[in-house]
């Protein structure tokens, strides 16, 4: 029994690296049949960094290029789990890094499509370590923010219930404010404004 079991799972290791063999191949011939680098596709791995690749289309360069940046930019802030800081994307779209990071653009592509369009790839890579080190930190932060949104919230809960409605709405638009000064998608903003205003605020 454990011989057939050894066997299942050699069969089914061989069964992934094939596949994994043909996806490859797969997205190398799409580049090659796009005219594009074969990082577009199939970024390479290398010890210790981590690669983001962009992308933006536009009649204009300059625009598309921007819009690559950008798509590298929501990739960082998916993977960090915060948006970056006005001081960092600056950087990546004026530098071209973010030395937060150690985070730079190691190399670009275009071609011209059949509409007469442009589209603009960017290949950047970052220290895993630092990489990391952010997401946690930011995660953190993320948390106790989010703390200080409910924490808000349940006063202004409180307030309304013991008839102090000006402080309520207070601390309504204080928590609405938290919200979209740091970019937290889980908590609605407009949900706390309708509540200042005497929506649904459970008096």
């Amino acid at each position: 029994m454990r011989r057939i079991k050894t066997i299942i799972l050699f069969l089914a290791a061989i069964a992934v690296l094939a596949f994994s063999s043909c996806t490859s191949l797969s997205l190398e011939l799409k580049a090659q049949n796009e005219g594009v680098p074969s990082w577009v596709y199939l970024p390479e791995k290398k010890n210790g960094r981590l690669s983001f690749v962009g992308s933006g289309t536009d009649a204009d360069y300059y625009r598309a290029s921007l819009k690559a940046f950008i798509s590298i930019a929501d990739q960082l802030a998916s993977y960090l789990g915060a948006p970056l800081t006005d001081d960092q994307y600056r950087e990546l779209t004026s530098l071209s890094t973010i030395r937060d990071y150690s985070l730079s653009i190691q190399d670009r592509a275009s071609k011209e499509n059949p509409d007469g369009t442009t589209t603009v790839y960017l290949l950047a890579t970052g220290n895993e370590s630092k990489l990391s080190a952010g997401q946690s930190s930011l995660v953190a932060e993320r948390d106790n923010i989010i703390l200080e949104i409910q924490k808000k919230a349940d006063a202004a809960q409180t307030f309304y219930q013991t008839d102090r409605d000006i402080d309520a709405v207070k601390r309504y638009l204080d928590a609405s404010a938290l919200v979209v000064e740091n970019g937290i998608d889980t908590v609605s903003a407009s949900g706390f404004i309708d509540k200042a205003c005497g929506k649904n605020s459970f008096r």
